[in-house]
Parts: structure tokens; C-alpha cells; sequence
């Protein structure tokens, strides 16, 4: 219980400090309180049970990390994140994508992408 209360406080600030990037200080909070308002609901349905905090504050990170674009700490945490639980794997495909976006604009690229795949793939195996 405390492991899950400790990465649920990290995933709610780790919202936070993403939606930063986009929007002003207000709009975050609200949300922050949007997600912890949805919270309880996954109480109701126990069928389908996504209550999986230490996913979500890695998802978070991830996401956070594709943003700011360091492969070296995505790749990183991406491992961890695929050891956990694999539905992360689609993550490197979404930074394929925000890559070749480089490509258009005439930005050398490197061998940031094979690298991030490969240590999703490694893992995985």
C-alpha cells in the first residue's frame, strides 16, 4: 500500500509537471484534480481493474522524456518500463514518429531511434 500511495503522489506530480509544458499553471491543476476525480471509478468496474500506478508514473516519464527528446534516459527507463509490463511497447514507434518529423526539417537524426527500439526489443525477449 505504500509503494502504491508513493507512486501515485509521483504520478500525479509527474502530470503536472508534463502538462507544464503545454499550458499555464491553472489548466494543470485542473488536470490534476480531473485525474484524481476518475480515480475512484476503477473502483466500480472490477472486471477491468487498470489500477496500475507504478505504469502510470512511468508512462508519464516516458512520455515526458519523448518530449524532450534524450533517447539516452528514454531508452533507460523504457527497459525498466518494458520489464514491468509490455504494453510500453508501442512507445518507440511514437518517438519514430516524432523523429521523422526531424527528417522534414532537414535535422540529422543519428542512431537515436535502432537504439531505443533495440532496448525495447532486448528486453522483451
Amino acid at each position: 500500500m505504500l509503494i502504491d500511495t508513493v507512486f501515485l503522489f509521483a504520478a500525479v506530480l509527474a502530470l503536472f509537471f508534463y502538462l507544464r509544458k503545454w499550458l499555464p499553471d491553472a489548466y494543470c491543476v485542473i488536470g490534476v484534480l480531473y485525474f484524481c476525480s476518475v480515480l475512484p471509478l476503477t473502483y466500480f468496474l472490477h472486471h477491468f481493474h487498470p489500477y496500475d500506478v507504478f505504469n502510470w508514473a512511468t508512462w508519464i516519464l516516458l512520455l515526458y522524456l519523448t518530449r524532450e527528446r534524450r533517447p539516452l534516459l528514454l531508452g533507460a527507463c523504457l527497459a525498466v518500463s518494458v520489464a514491468i509490463k509490455f504494453d510500453t511497447l508501442l512507445l518507440p514507434a511514437l518517438y519514430f514518429l516524432l523523429r521523422t518529423q526531424d527528417w522534414r526539417t532537414g535535422r540529422r537524426v543519428g542512431l537515436e531511434d535502432p537504439l531505443v527500439c533495440f532496448a525495447t526489443a532486448f528486453v522483451f525477449m
